[in-house]
């Protein structure tokens, strides 16, 4: 269930029929006001627009995000159906800044959605094989180095084929060793959740491959919102929990906490030292049972950036404080 971003509405899912339920307090008592339905099998999750609270994202099992808008006297309109995914869509959430919608799924992939006179199209999948940022990257180097990538492709430059082929992924390796593209490596699972920063130009991402991603993107580029910034692979946490990773919340204040099946919760936080390969992480602590059972949501609070929320197929839902003595930086 997600709160909108004033507090007046909150949206939870609902098995039967498979839809979203919109839901205001009048009175003291919260009353239905609104359900959203148009999926065709389970809603997993539902996200509001965090700027401005207009809109809300729903998915489901039908491997498909929709997009609605919050319409006066409660009445929400349907804009946009996204297909994409090939498997169960697990989550979604908007960016905290811009108009950027994400979703991860059972195909163990991202997708990067946004907005472009109405219509809204996947502008990036982040998965093992990540073709669309290599595709960006290649059109951009190819403006700024024509003559370097045609003398290696020995034709003229062809877009489609040069930034979708594997052969494309070497030229510009060859000329382009260091650049971040070249590091983007998603998932090899399903990816269950994903959360970002405060400031919003990182993004951490946890999955059944039992990896905690964290990626980043050019800020300055992202809030200027004049062409679309890829996101790529800054690093990966692995060794932590030895069952699926469920869910995962970034705090305000930069520590990074998840939950999983092996019971446990754990929480990260970025290494004072600086790297000259860019930010590490490191693990802050580890309660090893925190649940009898799988620990499979965890929520940092809106209010108290040191209380955090767990609940679990235990049948409970825990509130946690973390304590004086623990040093986060």
């Amino acid at each position: 269930m997600r709160w909108s971003p004033d507090g007046n509405l909150l949206a939870k899912q609902v098995l039967m029929p498979l839809s979203v339920a919109i839901w205001e307090e009048n009175d003291g008592e919260f009353v239905c006001v609104s359900t959203l339905s148009v999926h065709e099998s389970e809603v997993k999750s539902a996200s509001w627009r965090s700027a401005s609270g207009m809109f809300i994202a729903t998915c489901s099992r039908d491997k498909t995000v929709a997009i609605w808008e919050v319409m006066p006297q409660n009445e929400f309109d349907c804009l946009s159906i996204l297909a994409g995914h090939s498997r169960d869509v697990k989550m979604v959430q908007w960016h905290p800044t811009v108009d950027i919608l994400f979703s991860c799924s059972y195909d163990n992939a991202i997708k990067v959605w946004t907005e472009d006179d109405g219509d809204w199209c996947c502008d990036q999948t982040i998965d093992v094989d990540d073709r669309s940022s290599l595709y960006l990257f290649s059109i951009r180097m190819y403006m700024e180095h024509p003559f370097e990538m045609e003398k290696r492709t020995f034709a003229p430059f062809d877009s489609h084929y040069l930034g979708l082929s594997y052969s494309a992924k070497v030229i510009c390796q060859e000329l382009f060793p260091s650049h971040s593209c070249f590091s983007s490596s998603g998932h090899t699972s399903t990816v269950w959740a994903l959360s970002f920063n405060a400031s919003g130009e990182k993004m951490v991402s946890c999955s059944d491959d039992l990896t905690i991603n964290i990626w980043t993107a050019d800020a300055e580029k992202l809030y200027v919102g004049e062409e679309y910034v890829p996101w790529t692979l800054l690093c990966s946490l692995s060794g932590h929990h030895d069952r699926t990773i469920f869910s995962v919340n970034w705090s305000r204040s930069g520590i990074i906490c998840t939950g999983a099946a092996d019971n446990s919760i754990c929480l990260f936080v970025e290494c004072e030292d600086d790297s000259n390969d860019g930010p590490t992480y490191r693990l802050l602590l580890k309660k090893a049972k925190a649940h009898d059972m799988d620990a499979n949501a965890v929520q940092w609070s809106h209010g108290e950036t040191s209380r955090l929320a767990s609940a679990s197929d235990d049948g409970t839902i825990k509130i946690w404080e973390l304590g004086p003595t623990v040093r986060v930086q």
